[in-house]
């Protein structure tokens, strides 16, 4: 009895410290609004998106807080599910507060319909990612003849989405609360996700609110991330998983996810290999000691009798976390560190024994996923742009070097040039499409045309 009062007293402490926590505390949600922002600045995205007035502003999304742009609705997809009264907690039906949350989890192999995370995800609207997604980008589009402005912001929410899936907690089912809240619940499986504590960490540097933007964020994203070109997702490239029938907005979701899952996160395995998924990037002994400077460190492992033997950690999460090698210390040992000119104590027992992934890791993954991230909303721009506009005939612009007219230059085109190579204007089976440069006959300089030419969409 008195163990099940405990364990209700410490989920009555823990709904109270959630919602008195800021947003800071959840997923980085400004790096989204500056994802949803490259990815306007990308070569191919339709004007009035680029430069028309619904881009918003990426250091602070919600300035004008009227629900306007795309920067706003890829920071509010988060923002606006942090609880405001107490009376949120217990509004389970709806799936845009807290406990829709895992609505922004989606794991590929379990197709359209599937791959759901259930925490935070109650019925009757459970959904996965994709599915809201879908929902939102069908009301993005029927808002669209009347209301611009809504519509990019709809669409922004689907871009945050999207960008979700650019992350491996979220497309592993990997459940994650800030690491408070997951010491209170005793589950240190739930610890805050590694990655996404890294991009808040170099990407967001102050509080997340609308009222402290932080345009240094931006340029440091824009320095590690955006400083080479990024390629453009060509949707007619993506594989659909088997599920032919649903679309782009699926291929693209299904793309982003199944290239997130090849990396590990904080407590599951990637499916890549070794240096990427695996399990070979985790690592399960790690001590908590809020650090400056990393060099002053120094870590010795400290018997019952008070002798040392020095430590050399393997790496650090921020500046809060240190990873040690494995050492399944006795109960009576202690770890001793001196940082910055000081000396912290940590009992063996509060040595935490869950997953964790490097600085360094998190650095390769961001630099994997986040251009890939940046490419597929720019895919997503494209793809609103034609399902809003199936009349505008510069859709139908012929594309230099497109022989098959699908919009872009393929290695589809390529074949077709070469499959009539050397037949001229009165042989049999010559198509005038491949003789891309009108003189006649089908040469290298159609096939060198294509060459040149490929990769360019409308």
């Amino acid at each position: 009895m008195a163990d099940s009062r405990s364990r209700w007293l410490r989920g009555l402490v823990v709904l109270l410290m959630t919602w008195l926590a800021q947003p800071a505390l959840a997923l980085p949600s400004r790096v989204h609004a500056l994802l949803t922002y490259e990815a306007t600045r990308m070569p191919g995205v339709p004007d009035e998106i680029a430069n028309g007035p619904y881009v918003g502003i990426p250091d602070n999304p919600i300035a004008d807080d009227l629900d306007n742009s795309l920067c706003e609705g890829a920071f509010d997809e988060d923002y606006d599910r942090a609880p405001r009264t107490f009376l949120d907690f217990f509004d389970v039906q709806n799936p845009s507060l807290i406990w829709g949350q895992g609505s922004h989890f989606w794991n590929p192999a379990g197709g359209p319909d599937g791959g759901i995370l259930k925490a935070f995800n109650p019925p009757p609207s459970r959904q996965n990612a994709y599915q809201r997604a879908a929902m939102l980008y069908n009301q993005a589009l029927a808002a669209y003849p009347s209301d611009r402005a809504q519509a990019y912001y709809l669409l922004g929410r689907v871009a945050h989405l999207l960008t979700d899936m650019a992350t491996p907690a979220h497309t592993h089912l990997d459940t994650h609360v800030s690491d408070v809240v997951a010491g209170l619940l005793d589950g240190n499986v739930l610890a805050a996700d590694c990655f996404e504590h890294f991009l808040a960490w170099n990407y967001t540097t102050r509080a997340d609110l609308p009222s402290d933007p932080d345009p240094t964020g931006r340029l440091r994203l824009e320095q590690d991330i955006v400083s080479n070109p990024i390629a453009s997702v060509i949707p007619a490239y993506l594989s659909d998983g088997g599920h032919p029938e649903m679309g782009d907005l699926y291929k693209l979701f299904y793309s982003m996810a199944r290239h997130a899952t090849t990396w590990d996160s904080n407590d599951v395995d990637g499916t890549g290999p070794q240096g990427v998924g695996g399990g070979s990037l985790r690592w399960h002994q790690a001590v908590g000691v809020h650090f400056n400077d990393a060099k002053s460190l120094r870590i010795w492992l400290v018997d019952k009798n008070g002798n040392a033997f020095p430590v050399e950690p393997i790496a650090m999460v921020g500046k809060a976390r240190i990873l040690l090698p494995p050492l399944f210390p006795p109960k009576s040992s202690r770890i001793k560190i001196e940082h910055d000119g000081m000396v912290a104590w940590v009992p063996a027992g509060q040595i935490l024994q869950f997953g964790q992934i490097s600085d360094f890791d998190c650095r390769r993954i961001a630099q994997d996923l986040l251009p890939q991230a940046i490419a597929h909303v720019e895919a997503l721009y494209r793809l609103f742009w034609r399902d809003t506009h199936p009349d505008d005939p510069s859709l139908f612009a012929p594309v230099p070097g497109d022989v098959d007219a699908d919009g872009f230059v393929t290695i589809l085109d390529a074949f077709a040039v070469l499959n009539g190579f050397g037949l001229r204007q009165a042989d049999a089976g010559f198509d005038a499409r491949t003789d891309l440069d009108a003189s006649g006959q089908i040469d290298m300089a159609d096939v060198l045309f294509v060459i040149t030419h490929f990769a360019n969409t409308r």
